[in-house]
């Protein structure tokens, strides 16, 4: 059964992205097996727009091509995220390079919840339908379009279902659905204050018996799925019939000691996650490494997801990453992951 499960075999994956693309990294031992398990992106792969910038990347197989759906706005300026849409491209390689291909869902002028922006789109497939859901501006909660295809026509409702923030969910095979999402929590320190870094950025979980809820929250207020009260943005998450995993952006590095580095947490109940490794999967701290030997150092590397093959093991990573200065619009990266699975 299709749902967001993309083909992809290690052999191809050495093909696609070429010789030394799972070199060992020789300055020692790590203690990630899934960093252990990546590879290095092409240079000239992923999906990039000239003129715009891109982010928020998810990806679906549909017969012998990739499709992936990002959130895309002017790349005049950077801050004007909150007016992006959603966007499809696609390529026959899940490593790129992608081709923009169409826009998906604009803002709807009007009394909708994403009357001003859509953002953080994730695609995924169950019983015959996709389901697209993205965050809406200005209401800071979630919908769902529907399509009989990966090409639309998508079916939009009026207002939201998912009463998170940048959720990330997974829908069982009977329908029922878990997700994550960011919350954001008053720090007594700022007397209230809404400013960005003012607040505690928890993660907490929520369930309901198809995608359109209603949705019960697993977590009481306050209350944090990560241990040590660490702070999380830009969740996604895979289950494995066991476990939930979920990479997150290691929001001020209180968990690795590196800001903003992707980190890896898993949960049997759902309820509370542990830590898997102090090391990130890469950050913004360091330069990336490509296929072909080059290295570029990114301004910002945000927005985790991944891709899973039929069995269920991650086949991929992705990544938005933002040039420093602005130089030119941010773009997605794909890194080839061979068949990593957590129960092994």
């Amino acid at each position: 059964m299709r749902r967001l499960i993309l083909l992809a075999g290690f052999a191809f994956v050495l093909q696609a992205v070429g010789d030394g693309a799972f070199d060992g990294d020789p300055e020692g031992p790590r203690c990630n097996l899934l960093k252990e398990a990546m590879g290095r992106p092409l240079v000239n792969g992923g999906f990039q727009r000239e003129g715009f910038h891109l982010w928020d990347p998810s990806i679906i197989k549909v017969g012998d091509t990739y499709h992936m759906f990002a959130s895309c706005w002017p790349n005049d300026d950077f801050q004007k995220w909150k007016q992006s849409y959603v966007v499809r491209a696609v390529s026959e390689n899940l490593f790129g390079p992608y081709t923009y291909v169409e826009d998906v869902l604009l803002p709807r002028p009007g009394k909708f919840f994403d009357s001003q922006g859509c953002h953080n789109p994730k695609i995924t497939f169950h019983n015959g339908k996709y389901y697209l859901y993205h965050l809406g501006i200005p209401a800071w909660k979630s919908g769902v379009a529907v399509s009989d295809s990966v090409e639309g026509p998508w079916e939009r409702r009026d207002d939201w279902c998912i009463p998170a923030n940048n959720p990330a969910i997974w829908i069982h095979e009977d329908g029922s659905v878990y997700g994550v999402g960011k919350v954001k929590v008053p720090n007594p320190k700022y007397d209230g204050s809404k400013e960005f870094n003012h607040q505690f950025h928890h993660l907490q979980a929520i369930k309901a018996d198809s995608i359109f809820g209603p949705y019960t929250q697993l977590h009481a207020k306050g209350e944090n799925a990560l241990p040590e009260n660490y702070e999380n943005e830009d969740p996604c998450i895979w289950y494995d019939g066991t476990r939930y995993h979920v990479l997150v952006t290691d929001l001020h590095g209180y968990a690795t000691g590196d800001d903003r580095g992707f980190v890896y947490y898993t949960s049997e109940d759902g309820l509370k996650y542990e830590l898997v490794s102090t090391e990130t999967l890469f950050s913004r701290n360091q330069p990336i490494r490509f296929a072909d030997g080059s290295e570029f150092k990114f301004a910002r590397i945000e927005r985790p997801n991944v891709v899973l093959n039929e069995k269920g093991e991650v086949i991929a990573v992705l990544a938005a990453c933002l040039p420093p200065k602005n130089e030119q619009g941010s773009r997605i990266l794909v890194f080839p992951v061979n068949n990593f699975s957590a129960a092994r």
